[in-house]
């Protein structure tokens, strides 16, 4: 009859215990090997050894352990009183205890200024499909504050004071990220009102409006409805004169809006213009005066 001479006590619980040996050591390669042992019972000896097998495998999975390779068995022959199968087996199991390679660093959000500035603004920005966001705005360097979190890709700002908007962006979501670059925008009380002729004008189908400058505008915005009266923007710029080319005769109303930082005026007074085909009549009436 053989038997491993062990610690009985470890079998007498019916459960497989890991044994540590003295040469269970991280190898150069930040490989750990590890014994397992396991105890079963059972009617047929195949069925027994194996038994025992499975459960120093699992002890061994339980430990992190795997790629476990039979050591060596031993088993008694069955027992007059209960016709079992005793054994024991032995697997040496190995655990690669190499530190996992860190993920790529995550890029930034690609954060966007508004198409327009103003009281009322709308910040996006660019990020892989359910990327989690962090967004931050800090007003006239009154320092960040934390706006809007989450998956959307952009977020407004609402009646904003007169001031600078900073803002920027970082990925939350997996690693993270570091912050965007910052996007500033500024909002201005309006200019002043510009002003167009009020009086009725006649002239050809190419005309020039011109209009006043107003203070601390950087952009003028010309609107022209027709004898239908819908408005249509006909010139968005910096300079203070547009020029219609080949326009049908009709009559026309302009009106022109004076913006800052997209903080616009309100617009000014229609001012009626008059066209006609033949310019003659306009021409005399020119040269006589």
């Amino acid at each position: 009859m053989k038997r491993m001479v062990l610690s009985t006590m470890i079998f007498a619980c019916m459960a497989a215990l890991p044994i540590q040996h003295a040469f269970a050591q991280p190898s150069p390669e930040a490989i750990l090997t590890l014994d397992f042992e396991g105890y079963s019972d059972g009617f047929s000896l195949p069925t027994t050894l194996d038994n025992a097998i499975r459960r120093a495998e699992f002890a061994a999975s339980q430990a992190g352990y795997s790629a476990c390779i039979l050591k060596g068995y031993t088993y008694q022959p069955p027992n007059p009183i209960n016709n079992l199968y005793r054994a024991w087996a032995t697997v040496t199991c190995s655990r690669d205890t190499t530190p996992p390679v860190p993920p790529p660093p995550v890029s930034p959000p690609t954060l966007y200024p508004p198409v327009r500035n103003g009281a009322d603004h709308t910040v996006s920005w660019a990020v892989p499909s359910g990327t989690h966001v962090a967004l931050e705005q800090a007003v006239s360097g009154r320092g960040w504050k934390e706006r809007y979190k989450g998956s959307a890709t952009s977020w407004t700002q609402k009646d904003a004071a007169v001031g600078n908007y900073e803002y920027r962006a970082r990925v939350i979501s997996g690693s993270g990220s570091q912050f965007s670059a910052v996007t500033v925008i500024i909002v201005s009380d309006p200019p002043p009102t510009p002003m167009l002729p009020t009086a009725s004008i006649q002239v050809g189908p190419n005309h020039t409006v011109t209009w006043s400058v107003s203070a601390g505008a950087d952009t003028y915005q010309l609107d022209r409805a027709g004898e239908d009266g819908v408005w249509s923007t006909v010139y968005v710029g910096p300079v203070t004169q547009w020029t219609a080319v080949d326009t049908r005769a009709g009559t026309y109303r302009y009106r022109v809006t004076a913006c800052t930082n997209a903080a616009c005026s309100t617009p000014s007074a229609d001012s009626l213009f008059r066209v006609v085909v033949d310019i003659t009549p306009v021409l005399s009436f020119i040269i006589n005066q």
